[in-house]
C-alpha cells in the first residue's frame, strides 16, 4: 500500500509541461488544500472545539486522524505535525483560510519543486543539497515560524473569541 501511494504520488507529479504543472498546482495544491482543511479543520477540529474539547486534545486528535487516512506510514510523523502546525493556524487565527492558504502553499510548493527536478532546473536532490537536512537550518525555520506566528496573534482581533468557520 505504501508503494502505490508513493507510486500514485509520483505519477502524479511528473509532469513535463508548465501547463500541468500550473493544473497540478491547482488540484494538489489549492483544491487537495481547500477540501483537506474544510473537512479536517473547519468540520472535525471545528465540531471538538464547539464540543468543549480541549484545543491541544482536539488538534493532535485530528492530527492523527489527518495522519493516518493518508496510508502512508514512512511518512506519517511529519504528516502528523504537519497536521497539528494546520490545526494550530486555525486556533490561533480563528480563520480557516488561515490554514487552507498554509496547505495550498504547502502542496503546491512540493509540485513546483518536483516539476522543476523534473526540467533539471535543480537538482533531483534538491532539498540535501541545500542542506535542508541541517539541523540549525530546522531550528532558524521553527524560529522563525514562531516569531511570525506571535506577529500574527498580536495583530489579529482579540475580542472574538469564537472560530468563524
Amino acid at each position: 500500500m505504501e508503494d502505490l501511494a508513493a507510486d500514485t504520488t509520483n505519477e502524479l507529479l511528473n509532469t513535463q509541461s508548465v501547463g500541468m504543472m500550473i493544473f497540478m498546482v491547482f488540484v494538489v495544491g489549492v483544491l487537495t488544500g481547500l477540501g483537506e482543511e474544510v473537512f479536517f479543520r473547519a468540520g472535525l477540529l471545528g465540531s471538538m472545539l464547539h464540543g468543549k474539547v480541549n484545543k491541544h486534545v482536539s488538534v493532535w486528535v485530528v492530527a492523527f486522524v489527518f495522519s493516518a487516512i493518508h496510508f502512508q506510514f514512512f511518512g506519517f510523523v511529519p504528516r502528523l505535525l504537519l497536521g497539528a502546525w494546520l490545526g494550530y493556524l486555525l486556533v490561533w487565527s480563528g480563520e480557516v483560510w488561515t490554514p487552507i492558504i498554509a496547505h495550498a502553499l504547502n502542496n503546491g510548493s512540493i509540485v513546483l519543486v518536483t516539476y522543476l527536478a523534473n526540467q533539471n532546473i535543480i537538482s533531483d536532490n534538491y532539498l540535501e543539497t541545500t542542506g535542508a537536512n541541517d539541523h540549525w537550518m530546522a531550528l532558524g525555520s521553527a524560529v522563525v515560524t514562531v516569531l511570525l506566528l506571535v506577529v500574527f496573534m498580536r495583530k489579529s482581533p482579540k475580542t472574538n473569541k469564537e472560530l468563524m468557520i
